[in-house]
């Protein structure tokens, strides 16, 4: 698996150390589940179901 490095200020280190701390996950974790988030190109599976699937249309097409 690749490895990815950059630079941040420490005030916004400590805070990324403080959030992944919040969730007991290691740093490297949190962060790559952020870009996982941020870089996301198609749905969560099951979202449409859950956000649309409430509308009770029955003609209704999924794109």
């Amino acid at each position: 698996m690749p490895q990815l490095y950059f630079s941040v200020e420490r005030p916004l280190a400590d805070e990324l150390a403080r959030r992944a701390a919040a969730e007991n996950l290691p740093l490297s974790q949190y962060l790559a589940r952020l870009v996982r988030q941020q870089v996301q190109s198609e749905w969560p599976e099951g979202y449409l179901s859950a956000v649309i699937g409430c509308c009770a249309v029955e003609d209704w097409e999924i794109p």
